[in-house]
């Protein structure tokens, strides 16, 4: 009995840019208590997703997000002023967070006043943060390790463009 060649395999490829990687960083072994393999992709390089969110905070998450958090509080010391506040809160917690999240349209959020907000933001506010992002997210993409920076440059983008009726949720 002869067993068949393939002629073709398929299947994800990962570049690693270290050299000597232990397998405890590959799935850390807190990972590998479980009976069966369904949900161990979540744990892929657990670690590693870690260290790029402390990266984010450290050199420019951090001062993203308290630039989003003072402009949160000087918009709440008016009346009027409180929804955008709201917003730039929203900004400055997911500035702060962005790995393993996203943004989503909020259900049934699609009302009159949240348009109109929408809109006086993007005059007063929004047009030159989403600008400002994307570019910041261009220059990220411009080198490797920069990359998975620029993507979360550019999802912020579309939340600081149209931030009312919207919420993030982890992946």
């Amino acid at each position: 009995m002869t067993a068949s060649c393939f002629t073709q395999l398929t299947s994800r490829v990962v570049v690693l840019l270290d050299s000597d990687v232990d397998t405890d960083q590959i799935i850390p072994a807190r990972y590998l208590k479980v009976t069966d393999k369904a949900g161990l992709g979540d744990a892929l390089f657990a670690d590693w997703r870690a260290r790029g969110v402390d990266r984010v905070v450290v050199f420019s998450g951090f001062w993203l997000a308290m630039g989003y958090f003072l402009s949160g509080v000087v918009l709440c010391l008016t009346v009027i002023g409180i929804p955008f506040g709201i917003q730039a809160f929203k900004l400055a917690e997911f500035t702060l967070w962005p790995f393993g999240r996203s943004v989503v349209e909020a259900p049934g959020a699609s009302g009159c006043l949240g348009i109109a907000f929408n809109l006086l933001w993007l005059v007063l506010f929004g047009w030159g943060l989403f600008v400002t992002h994307l570019a910041t997210g261009l220059l990220l993409c411009l080198t490797i390790v920069g990359i998975p920076f620029g993507i979360q440059a550019f999802k912020l983008s579309v939340l600081a463009l149209w931030p009312f009726g919207r919420m993030i949720v982890d992946d």
